[in-house]
């Protein structure tokens, strides 16, 4: 009786865990298939559009890595129980295409999540690349700007030339004259006061945007330094995984193939 107990608790083990497996195994799929379909791709996949587009996809994607494989191993587990639990022939041979494909698969995913990590790592450093060119551009942008209103504010307070041609030409008028003229006054003023005044700001700015532009740059270093690790170092760990489990089980069936052949 007890030994009947036992074999029926077996029984039900090893169905609950294979069909849990193969049921997370299935969600995963989908859940992937879904993720694949193409939404919002960019033009250009080498631009920094494009590369935050993948980067987001590959840690999507390394992400729910962890789900299947907790799948394989239920399903594996509840085959193990099956074959030390004394099941019946039949029931471990049904089983047997199903682990084949299973161990298939979970060869697939450990080759996809091998080739996912350098891409991975490939691309945030491409992005990180662009992404600091891109906040240089436009920190030179600002200084550039910066130096050209200078230029136009020295030339306002040194000349009247320029401010009499704009006036008699029609340019300015109205309140934006009076505005000019009293900024004009204003900045005569503080520079009596303080002849470097001017040279001050313009250095402050100037320090502000490359305050700003260091700024920038140690946070996408640091963006794309934990994201690469995180998700590249996740994908080759999955990869190992995976491959663990699909070329240990492939070999095992050889084996046992082999051995029911003699």
């Amino acid at each position: 009786m007890k030994a009947t107990d036992s074999r029926q608790l077996s029984a039900i083990a090893s169905q609950t865990l294979k069909y849990v497996g193969i049921i997370l195994i299935l969600a995963a799929l989908i859940d992937y298939a879904v993720l694949l379909v193409p939404s919002d791709v960019p033009a250009k996949l080498s631009s920094l559009e494009g590369l935050k587009w993948q980067i987001a996809l590959f840690s999507q994607f390394v992400d729910r890595g962890v789900v299947p494989l907790l799948g394989f191993v239920l399903l594996f587990t509840g085959v193990w129980v099956d074959s030390v639990s004394g099941a019946p022939p039949e029931r471990q041979k049904a089983w047997q295409n199903i682990s084949f494909a299973s161990l298939l698969l979970a060869s697939l995913l450990g080759f996809v999540f091998l080739v996912l990590s350098p891409l991975h790592f490939s691309n945030t450093y491409r992005a990180n690349q662009q992404t600091r060119t891109q906040i240089s551009q436009e920190a030179g942008q600002a200084e550039g700007q910066l130096n050209q209103q200078l230029q136009q504010i020295n030339s306002l307070v040194k000349s009247d030339s320029q401010l009499n041609q704009a006036i008699e030409s029609g340019q300015i008028k109205g309140e934006q004259l009076a505005q000019v003229q009293a900024l004009k006054s204003q900045i005569q003023q503080q520079l009596q006061s303080d002849p470097q005044a001017l040279d001050k700001k313009a250095k402050d700015a100037q320090t502000q945007i490359r305050t700003r532009r260091l700024d920038l740059e140690k946070r996408a270093n640091a963006e794309f330094l934990k994201s690469g690790l995180r998700v590249g170092l996740s994908s080759l760990l999955l990869a190992i995984g995976y491959i663990t489990v699909g070329w240990t089980g492939l070999r095992q069936l050889g084996a046992g193939s082999r051995k029911a052949g003699r």
